[in-house]
């Protein structure tokens, strides 16, 4: 759950204007590991991006063009592939991965509040709107 917060310039209130809520559920990762995509530049080296949310790291995956790899695991020497593609085409997912990566909403919720928080904690939403 991501909350964004801005202060007003004409007081001491911080304003709570939406907020997002997505979907974290994977296979778990042990202790130091991390989700990566990666993908071979034009030289043939990997470019290896490292995220720990699930839901970004998918994300991320399905926008890349050409080949690339969704991998689980400390480093990309030492790493679990979860999904692979060739050609801009999607070719392979772990079994055990299949649910949430199809199933996956990147976003399920995002909504605004037309309200106010103040530097004590004291939350004020008047409007409420989930779009």
């Amino acid at each position: 759950m991501t909350l964004y917060f801005k202060q007003s310039g004409q007081s001491e209130f911080y304003y709570f204007n939406k907020f997002e809520v997505a979907h974290n559920q994977g296979i778990r990762l042990e202790e130091g590991q991390k989700y990566m995509v990666i993908t071979p530049d034009e030289t043939g080296k990997n470019l290896v991006k490292k995220l720990e949310n699930v839901t970004e790291a998918i994300a991320f995956f399905k926008e890349q063009k050409g080949n690339s790899e969704l991998a689980a695991g400390k480093d990309a020497a030492h790493k679990d592939t979860l999904a692979s593609m060739e050609k801009d085409k999607i070719n392979f997912v772990k079994k055990e991965f299949q649910w949430i990566f199809y199933a996956l909403l990147p976003v399920l919720c995002t909504a605004s509040c037309a309200g106010s928080i103040s530097k004590n904690g004291g939350l004020q939403c008047a409007v409420f709107t989930i779009p």
